[in-house]
């Protein structure tokens, strides 16, 4: 089945084109000044999309109604990507969002509708960076510790440390 794409302007990048089906609302929240929307002078709009990957796109607009604007009036348009798993990333995205289409309240109910976080499960583990020259070290000293004989060491642990020794020369590619 072939849907229609969606043009969606970004901040700081050119624009996108996705295909809705593969990227859902997952959270909107939308105003307008008129009694009735088909009225409306204005129409402002804040979503939030998300891929099956994890990734988010944020964005939003303000724009003329049906009511018409001003001569010369100008609209607003943003977006932005955010990485997978990146939470806050989102809500720091919506806010932007808001900024630009001159509606902080609308940040709050966007993200008020964003699906609520459980705290009773397990996050997702951390992950733990570090420069490549301190992770190389680290591994030199593990495989010293690992192999460094009848130092009282017991062989259990030494086993151990072994065993993350070679998962850390994996990631940072040898010894």
């Amino acid at each position: 089945m072939t849907t229609d794409k969606i043009k969606i302007t970004m901040s700081e990048r050119r624009p996108l084109s996705i295909s809705p089906e593969e990227w859902p609302l997952i959270a909107r929240a939308d105003r307008h000044d008129g009694k009735v929307e088909s009225q409306a002078n204005h129409r402002w709009s804040i979503r939030v999309r998300q891929h099956a990957d994890g990734r988010r796109l944020v964005y939003g607009y303000l724009r003329e109604g049906n009511g018409g604007v001003p001569a010369g009036w100008r609209g607003a348009d943003g977006g932005f990507l955010v990485a997978a798993g990146d939470e806050d990333g989102t809500v720091r995205a919506i806010r932007r969002i808001a900024g630009i289409i001159d509606d902080d309240k609308m940040a709050d109910e966007c993200i008020a509708d964003l699906p609520e976080e459980t705290l009773d499960e397990p996050g997702p583990p951390a992950i733990i960076t570090m420069p490549r020259a301190g992770a190389l070290r680290l591994l030199r000293l593990l495989d010293c510790v690992a192999t460094s004989g009848p130092t009282g060491i017991d062989p259990q642990y030494a086993t151990e440390l072994r065993a993350v020794a070679d998962e850390l020369a994996d990631i940072v590619g040898g010894r």
